[in-house]
Parts: structure tokens; C-alpha cells; sequence
């Protein structure tokens, strides 16, 4: 094995397919924190001691994603941090894109009100008055891996230079998000995918909504509001087939059974449509690395398979 390798280029020479590896996350609490960051983003010097104790005693925080965003003068005034608090919208079974909430807090106030907006209390003085964005997140969290650093920091300049006068997108540095053997990676909201291994020109059709099977089979991570690996695995194979088309449906996906812990029945549902089912199953596992070194990580990674079972 080469000498310091990065976990990315050692994932690419493993064949290492990104499907199912998305996390998922029913609400997400973002806010821009100064650096300097460290390797986790609740031991930076700036993060909120209330928001730390929090995350300590894991207390409200169940189903809650915590990130932290680069403060950027274009989207908040200085002195201002600004927070997105997004949530899962589910009507009947059927995930919709996310409902976010947004806010213009003074730093000096955010220790006080970060807990405040967890428990859902809103205080309507520091409510944004900014119109509804798109926001694209990409991990540039260099002091927790360098694979994010390098480049997920060069495609972050290319978007920022590409959409600063665009007002309906905003593109912002974000804390680690997972998956940094997949770098660049980058979350769509309010959507709620997560793409990952993308040049500059297949990250603008990611963007512009023109993705292809190519694209989406090599660089899409998957659906942050389903519930599981298999889940995202039969919905990625989907979009695949389907293409830019299957961006605005309203899906409901569920498991089936179990049928045993390497493999499950899984239903999804178009509203309005079709019904697809399949068996999904781990048909085996690659190795990964700890980035910049010789020696390969705990974790292996679960590739999967699909037998369909109905498409209608």
C-alpha cells in the first residue's frame, strides 16, 4: 500500500460504491461558529457551553444532527450568527423536503437561545427575514479530515465564485457531515441528499437538476430522511432509472421484514403512482482507510445488491 494515502483514493481503487451510506436525520441544527475549528466541532473554542452540555447529556437532542457553518459576510451581518433549523416534513407517511426555520442571532446571544430553538420555543424577534433558499453545504472541515480539507474546500471556492450574485442559492462551508473517504461531499437542502465525488462540471448539473444515471450512480450518497441503508440503496436505484424527473416526487418508504440482518423487503411509494418493491442485501464488505497513513480503519463498508420483486 502506498505511504499516506488519502482515504478517498483508496476508496476509489476499492471500487467503493456511495449508495446507502448517507446518514439519517430527522432534524438538523446549523449555525455559523468562528474558528478555529477542531477536530469535533463541539470542542471548538467558540461553540455554545449550553449547546456542549447538551450534546454531552444527550439531553433533547434524539433524531438531532448538529453542524456548524464558516460565518460569510454575503448571508449574515457581522456579529451575527446565522442558524438553520431544519425538520423532517412527513404528511400521511410521505416525506416532503425539509421545513427550515431561520434565524439572525446575535453571538452574544446564542448560548441562551441555541437551547431554546431545540425545545421548539422560536423567538420571533430574531426570525430571518430572508426569502426561501436553496442551501448547499460542503464539507471543508479540514482538521477532521484532510480528504474534506483539500478538496472539498477547492470545489467550495468554484461554487461560492460561481453563485454569489445568484439570491436563491447560498453556498456555505460546513463541519464534518460523514463519509469523508467520499470527499467532496456536499448536502442539498432543503431536499436532503448528500452527493459526493463530483467534478466541477458534475456538481453544476447536480445543481441545475440535469443529473444523469452516470452522475447519480457514481456521486449520490442518498436521501437523508429515510430511515435506513436499504432504504436509501432501493430510492438511489430509482433516481438512477428515473433521472432529474424523480427529484420533486413524494416518496414513503418503509421496511418490509427483515429477512435477516444482512438483507430486507422494502416498499417504497410514489404518491399519486407507483409502488415499488424489492429485496435489498448486503452482498459484501470493502475495506477503508485511516486518511493519510498506512493502516486500514475499523470500519467496512456494505455493498449492496437489488432483486426486484414488483414494479407496477
Amino acid at each position: 500500500m502506498e505511504k499516506c494515502m488519502q482515504c478517498s483514493d483508496f476508496s476509489l481503487k476499492q471500487h467503493e460504491d456511495t449508495a446507502g451510506s448517507a446518514p439519517s436525520w430527522d432534524r438538523m441544527l446549523i449555525f455559523t461558529l468562528a474558528s478555529p475549528w477542531a477536530s469535533k466541532i463541539e470542542n471548538s473554542l467558540y461553540f455554545p457551553e449550553k449547546l456542549r452540555m447538551l450534546m454531552k447529556n444527550k439531553v433533547n437532542i434524539e433524531g438531532l444532527r448538529i453542524q456548524c457553518i464558516f460565518p460569510d459576510d454575503d448571508y449574515a451581518q457581522n456579529g451575527i450568527s446565522k442558524v438553520l433549523f431544519y425538520q423532517k416534513s412527513i404528511n400521511n407517511g410521505y416525506v416532503n423536503d425539509y421545513n427550515k426555520t431561520e434565524f439572525d442571532i446575535p453571538i452574544s446571544e446564542l448560548n441562551v437561545m441555541i437551547p431554546e430553538i431545540i425545545n421548539g420555543k422560536f423567538n420571533t424577534k430574531v426570525l430571518s427575514q430572508s426569502k426561501h433558499t436553496r442551501d448547499l453545504f460542503v464539507c471543508t472541515h479540514g482538521n477532521r479530515d484532510a480528504c474534506c480539507g483539500t478538496q472539498g474546500f477547492v470545489i467550495y471556492e468554484k461554487l461560492k465564485k460561481m453563485f454569489r450574485d445568484n439570491s436563491n442559492v447560498r453556498i456555505w462551508r460546513i463541519s464534518h457531515l460523514g463519509g469523508h473517504r467520499f470527499a467532496p461531499n456536499l448536502l442539498d437542502m432543503p431536499q436532503g441528499r448528500i452527493w459526493a465525488r463530483f467534478d466541477e462540471e458534475e456538481v453544476l448539473s447536480i445543481i441545475q437538476s440535469k443529473m444523469d444515471s452516470e452522475i447519480v450512480n457514481k456521486c449520490y450518497r442518498g436521501l437523508i430522511s429515510l430511515d435506513s441503508a436499504f432504504e436509501q440503496v432501493l430510492e438511489q436505484k430509482l433516481f438512477s432509472y428515473y433521472g432529474s424527473e424523480w427529484i420533486d416526487r413524494t416518496l414513503k418508504s418503509y421496511i418490509v421484514s427483515e429477512i435477516d440482518t444482512r438483507s430486507a423487503l422494502v416498499n417504497l411509494e410514489v404518491k399519486d403512482n407507483n409502488l415499488f418493491s424489492a429485496k435489498v442485501s448486503v452482498k459484501g464488505y470493502v475495506p477503508t482507510l485511516k486518511c493519510m497513513s498506512e493502516d486500514l480503519s475499523d470500519e467496512f463498508s456494505p455493498q449492496y445488491t437489488i432483486d426486484w420483486k414488483l414494479d407496477s
